[in-house]
Parts: C-alpha cells; sequence; structure tokens
C-alpha cells in the first residue's frame, strides 16, 4: 500500500507548463532540479527546544543556542501528459536525488556544588558545549492534475508526499570531557493539495507562469496534528528550439504546527519552510 501511494503521489512542481506551446495528446519528459535550497526544517527547532527545556529544568543556566537555516538540493525526473483538447494536464516528479545538511550550536552552565578542604560549601560553574551537525536525505513526490478555464487559468489538485531522514551527531563538552551521541530517525508527511494557476505567452516563444495551492500536512512517524500547507510558485518557460523547454522559476512551501514538548508540557508553534531558485528542461513529443 505504501509503495502504491508513492507511485501515485506526486502532483505539483510541473502542473504549469505552458498550454499553448503543447499539442494535443502531448507527451512531456525531462528532468527538475531544486537547487541552493535553503530549508528551515520545524524538526530541528523541536530538537533544540526539546534539549533547551530539559538543561533548564535540570536546572542548567546561561542556556544559549542557535540553529542555522539548512541548504542543500532537490532532483529527479519529470513526467506530464495533456488531452487531446488541451483541457486537462497531469504531471509527476519524484525528487529522488536530495542533500541537506544544517547545524545546531549551543552553551549552557552548570553549577557544580562540592566542599574545599576546609569543609566549607563551593559552587564551581562549568561550562558545557554542544555541537549537533545534520545530514538530511529528503524524497519529494508530487503528483498534480490540472483543468485549464477560461483563456489563461487553471485549477489543480495535488499530492505530494515528503520522506525524510535525519542523522544527528552531537558533540557535548565539558571541560576537558568530550561525548559524542548520533541519532537517526525518519518520518513522513502527505499533504493533499489544492490551487489556481496562471500562464501568460509574451511571445511564442516566452511564457510566464504562476501557481499557489493549499492543503493539509497528515504526519507519519511524528506525533503531530494536522498542520495547513502552502505551495507556491512563479515561473518563465523558454522555448529555445521546438520540443525543448527550459524553465526558470522559484518555488516556496510553508506549514505550520503547535507541539508540546513532553518533558515540559510546554506547547509551542513552530514553521517548517523550504525555498528557492529551481530549473527544468522538459522534451515533448
Amino acid at each position: 500500500m505504501k509503495k502504491m501511494c508513492i507511485v501515485s503521489l506526486v502532483f505539483l512542481i510541473a502542473s504549469a507548463w505552458p498550454i499553448s506551446w503543447v499539442e494535443a495528446g502531448t507527451f512531456l519528459v525531462g528532468a527538475k532540479y531544486w537547487y541552493e535550497t535553503t530549508w528551515d526544517s520545524a524538526i530541528l527547532d523541536i530538537n533544540d527546544k526539546i534539549v533547551r527545556d530539559y538543561l533548564e529544568t535540570n536546572e542548567y543556566q546561561s542556556i544559549e543556542s542557535e540553529v542555522d537555516t539548512g541548504t542543500g538540493y532537490l532532483a529527479g525526473p519529470v513526467f506530464g501528459y495533456q488531452t487531446t483538447d488541451q483541457a486537462w494536464s497531469f504531471s509527476f516528479s519524484p525528487m529522488l536525488l536530495s542533500h541537506f545538511s544544517q547545524e545546531i550550536r549551543g552553551t549552557s552552565v552548570f553549577n557544580f556544588f562540592g566542599l574545599d578542604i576546609n569543609g566549607d560549601l563551593f559552587i564551581l560553574p562549568m561550562e558545557t558545549v554542544q555541537r549537533t551537525e545534520i545530514d538530511v536525505t529528503r524524497r519529494d513526490y508530487d503528483l498534480a492534475v490540472s483543468r485549464a478555464f477560461m483563456k489563461y487559468y487553471k485549477v489543480y489538485f495535488g499530492l505530494k508526499y515528503q520522506a525524510v531522514d535525519y542523522k544527528f551527531t552531537t558533540a557535548i563538552q565539558l571541560s576537558s570531557f568530550v561525548d559524542t551521541i548520533s541519532l537517526e530517525y525518519d518520518y513522513e508527511v502527505y499533504m493533499p493539495t489544492i490551487g489556481l494557476g496562471f500562464a501568460y505567452p509574451f511571445s511564442e516563444k516566452i511564457v510566464f507562469g504562476a501557481q499557489a495551492g493549499t492543503g493539509l500536512a497528515k504526519f507519519s512517524g511524528l506525533d503531530i496534528d494536522d498542520a495547513i500547507v502552502f505551495n507556491g510558485e512563479a515561473n518563465v518557460s523558454i522555448m529555445p528550439i521546438d520540443n525543448y523547454i527550459l524553465q526558470l522559476g522559484y518555488r516556496y512551501q510553508e506549514f505550520s504546527f503547535d507541539f508540546k514538548v513532553a518533558e515540559t508540557m510546554k506547547t509551542y508553534k513552530f514553521t517548517d519552510r523550504t525555498y528557492g531558485p529551481t530549473l527544468s528542461l522538459i522534451y515533448t513529443f
């Protein structure tokens, strides 16, 4: 069942191809690269908050931390089809290749209590330094179907499936003592979406397109309630030679949710954002 979902679930990335360029009953095959991508991961913010709350609960002081914004890329093939009457379009884009890296740095002070040689109580502040490096593999599958209406507009229905694998390596330094902890886990997000698209031809060779949609993010592998998701993309498509489309664009994705830290029962709001430029090369036949 999970395999069927993955195969059938990929819907937004390639759904804005210019209708005026595609002949009736046309297939599209190509590749898309979401490069220099910025990922402000909500999961890493949760991890940072859990650690901070734990340290505060255990009487650590002067707690400071910083979560870097992650960078990386997503890449994969694009498949599409448009019906004979040009009313319906279908697209599938499995972004199978990816890598993101991110870092969390923090410091805190723990007061060590002891007795000196005279039996008097003393307090020795000891600084703890934490540094966590994260390697992330993320696979995005986008499936979309769109229906054209009026002259330049379309409505689309999509389903996005996201699978994420995290690898944490944390180094904790207390005085001259250094300990290293490794952790791996994964989760999945299902995001059904509905939205509107627009494509305006400046000429037979250049078309501007934009689309935006909203939907629901459902999580598997994480104890997180459903969240509202937003997707948006703008692009310029150029046909340098017959049957080839080069598309330059920019894409943004966001979802927010509330999360309760079990150790302290405090609830926080987190936002997960992914954004960056895209590059696609499509062949039509």
